[in-house]
């Protein structure tokens, strides 16, 4: 019943893993014992399991929840320099285009014009 627990192995390590293998270990314990102080001994032992590997999970989803939030945070910054980025890039070509499309006068004609 308790064979499928799942192991979750969010950080690489052996952390839950372990834990979770000595709840499954307990529980399976607990579902195979007949006497009743094995049975107390056991229930007391996995209600400490069960709190451990709850306190665990609940760190691991904090800190997780934390770098969302921190990874959101710097997306949407880098959103915001991006479009200002963008804005004065388009500002920039704008202007470059609007150089390039005035004529120009040169030293050259302006020097043959005077001369006459």
């Amino acid at each position: 019943m308790y064979s499928n627990v799942p192991k979750a192995d969010v950080q690489g390590g052996s952390v839950l893993d372990s834990s979770g293998e000595k709840l499954r270990q307990v529980l399976k314990e607990l579902e195979s014992a007949n006497d009743s102080s094995s049975t107390a001994d056991l229930g007391a032992q996995t209600r400490e399991l069960i709190r451990a590997h709850l306190a665990e999970n609940q760190e691991l989803v904090r800190t997780l929840q934390e770098k969302l939030r921190q990874h959101q945070e710097e997306s949407e910054i880098q959103a915001k320099r991006r479009t200002e980025v963008e804005r004065l890039l388009a500002k920039r070509d704008a202007a470059y285009e609007e150089l390039l499309g005035e004529p120009r006068a040169s030293s050259v004609s302006i020097g043959i014009a005077d001369c006459r």
